[in-house]
């Protein structure tokens, strides 16, 4: 049994949670997964609880102010990536201005790498370090409850001057014993949208936790290393739910290792076809190159998958080793032209200015990403995020060149030096890379002959106008 599933003491259901979401730059307006799913932990413990999506709201820190006074929460929790965390800061901020009993609580992947940095500001009282549903309610036990602090796992928080960090929490092992996220507190589905949709109304999910991969550029300190997976079962339980609930017409799958266990994904798309759900969907944030075949892909578009991206990274084999990949060209090769053969849309991902990377490296990169033939490359800048092994490596052996955090976010800017990569070569690699891939005469008409609706002309015009922008970055 979860401690989420037993009896809390009585004055804890006197305190009100308000968690929210900063705002923030982003390509897509999606559902923040994480507190949606804390919420339902809180809500099906029988706690008041509500959201404030910035987001989605179009709400400024006015609007956040205003709507504190008027929800008058005992504990205010707050989200936060790296580029989100001074806003984060300034909401924990107001919160205290407004009601100086209040606790403030800051989780996400953010606070859980730089615990001592939020701790820091007179301003929050907890973090909740990785996977957040546990750890958050039994903070409100430990608050309702009048139980020592050091005895909530997972936790940070300071008392008399210190700051104290209590032992980690375990990794929850069943996740199909979570509820399915809080949807109806947000203004969902019509308020979250992306630029790369086949139908009205679409919902992220995610059908497993954790990666056992070593890339040193990701940060793992939320949900691990080791793979957890939800039941097929509950998986399409989810997908049925948001399509009968809400008429969801489109999911996207967010899984860092959705393909992972390829019997487990395999199973997946059957009970999709199995439950006649009439779907379409994607893989959105990557799948490995060397976690897919032929059989898998054939059965994901049978289930009504249209687009997988794949995590490529680079177009160097050394490379590829040095960030920790675990893949080969090959690998990615065989994955993308399997996948076109399908018949599916094929995004690569690709990352310039890795540590180690030189100008060659990235102009194999470059070529690389032009003979697979995907439909799509998206390349973007390493990023140094603090509790990576990047962010290590530069401290120790190169140069970060800003701290200021909210520009950890556009993925577009070099934010590192080395001493054989520069801020300067890295940008003109960037450019170099969206203006050769998307500016071939073979690509564009391509591209043109794949216009069939008005829908598909606006995602033309739309993608033009992004890559557009990404040639005009100054180092």
């Amino acid at each position: 049994m979860n401690s989420f599933e037993s009896e809390l003491p009585q004055p804890c259901y006197g305190l009100k949670t308000i968690l929210i979401n900063p705002t923030h730059a982003e390509w897509a307006r999606t559902l923040p997964l994480g507190i949606a799913y804390i919420a339902s932990v809180l809500e099906k413990s029988g706690l008041p609880i509500d959201i404030i999506d910035m987001n989605t709201q179009r709400m400024d820190l006015t609007g956040v102010k205003d709507e504190l006074i008027k929800r008058d929460a005992n504990i205010v929790g707050i989200t936060s990536t790296t580029p989100q965390i001074r806003v984060s800061w300034e909401i924990a901020k107001l919160a205290k201005q407004i009601n100086p009993n209040c606790k403030v609580v800051l989780g996400g992947v953010h606070p859980t790498a730089l615990p001592e940095e939020s701790l820091s500001t007179p301003y929050v009282d907890f973090v909740v370090r990785g996977e957040g549903e546990v750890t958050f309610l039994d903070l409100i036990r430990a608050l309702g409850g009048n139980v020592n602090l050091k005895n909530v796992k997972g936790l940070s928080f300071k008392t008399g001057g210190e700051i104290i960090h209590n032992p980690s929490r375990p990794f929850i092992g069943n996740l199909d014993s979570i509820p399915f996220p809080a949807r109806h507190l947000f203004p969902f589905p019509e308020a979250y949208k992306s630029p790369m949709l086949k139908k009205k109304l679409f919902a992220d999910i995610i059908t497993s936790r954790g990666c056992p991969g070593t890339c040193i550029f990701c940060n793992k300190s939320i949900f691990g290393h080791t793979f957890r997976a939800r039941s097929p079962e509950n998986v399409a339980d989810e997908i049925e739910f948001l399509v009968g609930k809400y008429g969801v017409g489109e999911i996207h799958i967010a899984d860092d290792t959705f393909s992972f266990d390829i019997d487990r994904a395999m199973r997946i798309c059957d009970l999709i076809i199995e439950r006649n759900l009439d779907i379409a969907w994607s893989c959105s944030n990557g799948i490995r190159v060397d976690c897919v075949n032929r059989e898998l892909l054939r059965k994901m578009k049978k289930a009504g998958c249209y687009r997988v991206s794949f995590g490529v990274e680079s177009g160097s084999n050394e490379i590829l080793k040095r960030i920790g990949k675990g893949i080969t060209l090959q690998e990615a090769r065989s994955a993308c032209e399997i996948a076109n053969d399908v018949g599916l849309t094929t995004i690569a991902f690709y990352m310039l200015g890795n540590y180690g990377e030189s100008r060659e490296t990235m102009e194999k990169t470059i070529a690389f990403a032009k003979s697979l033939n995907t439909d799509y490359a998206q390349f973007t800048i390493a990023t140094p995020f603090p509790g990576t092994a990047l962010y290590k490596l530069i401290e120790k052996h190169g140069k970060i060149l800003t701290k200021d955090w909210e520009r950890y976010g556009i993925y577009e800017e070099p934010l590192f030096e080395t001493k054989d990569l520069t801020r300067e070569l890295v940008a003109e690699m960037y450019r170099k890379a969206y203006r050769e891939f998307y500016f071939r005469s073979t690509y564009i008409l391509r591209r043109v002959r794949n216009i069939k609706s008005l829908r598909d002309l606006k995602a033309a015009i739309n993608g033009f106008l992004e890559v557009f922008k990404r040639l005009i970055i100054k180092p």
